[in-house]
């Protein structure tokens, strides 16, 4: 067994079989009569996941107002288009998906079975409560103090559930 030393992640990570690592971790050889193979970890973050929409141009226009950027926007043919958006400094984005067909029309705004699944994180809760109602966002309770945060349950003009939440931690992961 070969233990990969601290010093790969302190120089910016390691590529290893395709996967970034960005810490040490421990490799161990798999038997396969093909050739060496080895084990490593796994993917370390979400890049994206797709919202459906019934429109691209409709959704834009409603997260531009309430701050996030269009990353990307390309026409893929025959109306499909790959529309790319986020909150400025994201990681993870969000790939807009127009529906298509009844299974997907009908999963519009219950991509979440009726709970909050998404979580917009913000630094300042207060501005940004008070922004993304003047942007007319439909706030469906008061803010409220949680033990993990300061929050508020909204709803996307499609009726996904989100919550605008402040960490009361620095680091929400750990």
């Amino acid at each position: 067994m070969k233990r990969l030393t601290p010093d790969c992640a302190s120089s910016g990570g390691f590529l290893l079989g395709g996967w970034r690592c960005a810490r040490a971790l421990t490799i161990r050889p798999i038997v396969s009569k093909h050739m060496d193979c080895y084990r490593f970890c796994m993917p370390n973050r979400i890049a994206q996941f797709s919202l459906l929409v019934p429109d691209y141009d409709e959704a834009l226009a409603f997260f531009g107002r309430i701050g996030f950027v269009c990353r990307e926007d390309t026409d893929l043919g025959e109306g499909k288009r790959w529309v790319r958006i986020a909150p400025p400094d994201a990681e993870t984005v969000i790939l807009l998906a127009r529906a298509v067909g009844e299974r997907q029309v009908a999963a519009i705004g219950e991509q979440g079975g009726g709970r909050v699944w998404l979580f917009l994180e913000t630094a300042d809760f207060d501005a940004d409560y008070q922004r993304m109602r003047q942007a007319g966002v439909h706030f469906e309770t008061e803010p409220r103090h949680e033990p993990y945060g300061r929050v508020v349950v909204w709803r996307d003009p499609w009726g996904n559930r989100w919550d605008l939440i402040e960490y009361s931690r620095n680091d929400a992961a750990t």
